[in-house]
């Protein structure tokens, strides 16, 4: 880490850590971003992984202690592997999608996605508009947004099994499309592919990845997330 963070914010990521173990969370997660952070590059670090860090492509915006948004354009933030690379426990039948997003104005555009995959894929969406996702599935499960500020969830916990959480409230039931073993493509920030490629405007504050979480481990998860995002002023 380059610039190292004061003393308090050092409490609040090992509180963050230390809850998230507490919970049995922290052996689900490949990659934790708090991009919410107070330099650029620590906001690229990945929290679980401290050796791996995640590269910013054509220059997103950072804000301290808000996060990294896009410009609808070209930019975006690239972890350079895989979902499921070796290691990680992301798997064809057993991953989550994270974002918090803090500011943007919503839109077609994902958030978070493959690039080369269009199986894996998350938005956000004005009030009232449908939001879709998919995490290695072919067929995109969707619901009607109420805006693109807030947290999101997406998780596999079987071959059709799983669900969005949207700032906590569950939103298909347990019930996702079928599975597919493709999951080619490095993990990417502010941009997702549909076809085209395609480029958020979003900001966000906290991003990540991993195995598949119960309804009670996102709520956990969440609960963890919101606090250090909310002592920090970026939720």
């Amino acid at each position: 880490m380059t610039v190292q963070p004061d003393t308090a914010r050092k409490i609040l990521i090992n509180d963050l850590i230390v809850g998230l173990k507490a919970d049995g969370l922290w052996g689900k997660i490949d990659w934790l971003l708090l991009l919410a952070s107070h330099d650029a590059q620590a906001a690229r670090i990945n929290v679980r992984v401290p050796t791996k860090i995640a590269t910013a492509i054509n220059a997103p915006t950072f804000t301290t202690d808000r996060g990294y948004q896009g410009n609808g354009v070209n930019a975006y933030l690239d972890a350079g592997e895989a979902l499921n690379a070796p290691g990680n426990v992301y798997a064809q039948n057993s991953a989550h999608l994270l974002t918090y997003i803090n500011a943007g104005p919503g839109g077609t555009p994902y958030d978070i996605g493959a690039i080369g995959n269009t199986n894996i894929r998350m938005q956000a969406e004005v009030s009232g508009s449908t939001e879709n996702a998919r995490i290695n599935t072919g067929n995109s499960d969707s619901y009607t947004s109420t805006g693109p500020i807030g947290m999101r969830i997406l998780s596999r916990t079987g071959a059709a099994a799983g669900d969005l959480y949207r700032d906590g409230v569950a939103k298909f039931g347990n019930t996702i499309g079928p599975s597919s073993a493709t999951m080619t493509g490095n993990l990417n920030l502010l941009r997702g592919q549909a076809g085209a490629i395609q480029y958020s405007s979003s900001r966000l504050a906290v991003a990540g990845s991993g195995g598949g979480l119960t309804s009670i481990q996102a709520a956990n998860f969440r609960s963890r997330l919101m606090t250090y995002l909310t002592a920090i002023g970026a939720n």
